[in-house]
């Protein structure tokens, strides 16, 4: 696996999972160095219990942003719909995809 290195005042999204399980959060800018491989090495351990790892994967951005390693961006999220069906609205990801 390649090494990952965030630098200071990046830009990124964090993302994890496949199909309906996908999630998306961010985004965010770096406020140090971040190496991603190590910090998710020290977050896991020795775990290799898939749920474990999920929960570790799902609440990652809001452990780094607690701890200062990240802060949020404002951003406007645009949904333009499913199905070949065009539905434009904006959302709210912080409430749940809500419509503000």
């Amino acid at each position: 696996m390649a090494r990952l290195l965030i630098l200071k005042g990046e830009m990124l999204c964090i993302a994890h999972g496949v199909f309906e399980g996908y999630d998306r959060q961010g985004p965010f800018v770096a406020n140090e160095d971040i190496d991603v491989n190590a910090l998710m090495d020290a977050e896991i351990g020795s775990s290799a219990e898939p749920l474990v790892v999920e929960a570790i994967m799902r609440n990652i951005a809001a452990r780094l942003l607690n701890r200062g390693v990240i802060s949020e961006l404002p951003c406007r999220n645009v949904y333009l719909g499913s199905f070949g069906e065009l539905e434009i609205k904006e959302e709210d990801l912080q409430s749940d995809g809500e419509e503000y």
